[in-house]
């Protein structure tokens, strides 16, 4: 993953000069400056007041992780899935976290795109999986469960010649899965879910949509 204090210093370099060039704008344009003495401000904050991770998951060197999230499955087993690059791939790896250290990595996908890994657990122990993969007709959503410890088959929730990848899911306590994601057709966004019960994923069934928009679901269950 990326070095935060790497980036953190260079982002307060850069705003370094943002408030020096809001400074030179004091006079000509005064009426802006108290705006960008503040935004400047904002970002002058230094990133070592930020606290440390308490726990990081340990990469590949000469991989690029990101996009990760996190579970606790019924048993309190923390587990943590993300998306590593590497070689001109993509891959989805997920890992549990027990008696104090990681576990090996499983990998479940690898594609020239797979992206956006999310988490739920269910009731009966079972975690699930989600996450887009680019095929050859678009942007598929896929899920697989893990169940003690193994990933089982992969289920395709959406698919087609559209982009379905910005996505969100979560499990109820009656063990229902629900996925929500954004499907895109041309410059229309529609947020669409589905709900897997007795081994099977109901149709697709539109919420809303909206055009010249880019939408994120989000999930919860109280």
């Amino acid at each position: 993953m990326r070095d935060r204090h790497s980036s953190g210093n260079s982002l307060l370099s850069g705003a370094q000069q943002f408030s020096t060039f809001a400074l030179t704008l004091k006079f000509s344009r005064f009426f802006i400056f108290p705006l960008l003495l503040l935004t400047g401000s904002y970002f002058l904050q230094t990133p070592s007041a930020l606290p440390e991770p308490a726990l990081r998951v340990p990469v590949t060197n000469a991989a690029l992780a990101e996009y990760p999230d996190l579970a606790f499955d019924a048993a309190g087993t923390l587990w943590g899935a993300y998306q590593q690059m590497q070689d001109q791939e993509e891959s989805i790896r997920v890992r549990a976290y027990r008696n104090g250290a990681w576990a090996d990595s499983l990998l479940l996908d690898r594609a020239r795109l797979a992206c956006k890994p999310r988490l739920a657990a269910a009731p009966d122990g079972t975690l699930w999986v989600s996450w887009a993969r680019a095929e050859a007709g678009g942007l598929v959503l896929v899920a697989t469960p893990i169940v003690n410890g193994q990933p089982g088959a992969q289920e395709i929730i959406a698919d087609g010649p559209s982009a379905n990848w910005q996505h969100d899911m979560v499990c109820d306590q009656a063990g229902r899965l629900w996925l929500a994601w954004e499907h895109m057709n041309r410059d229309t966004a529609q947020v669409r879910f589905s709900v897997r019960e007795n081994g099977r994923w109901s149709p697709p069934r539109p919420v809303f949509a909206a055009a010249h928009r880019q939408m994120r679901p989000a999930s919860v269950w109280p």
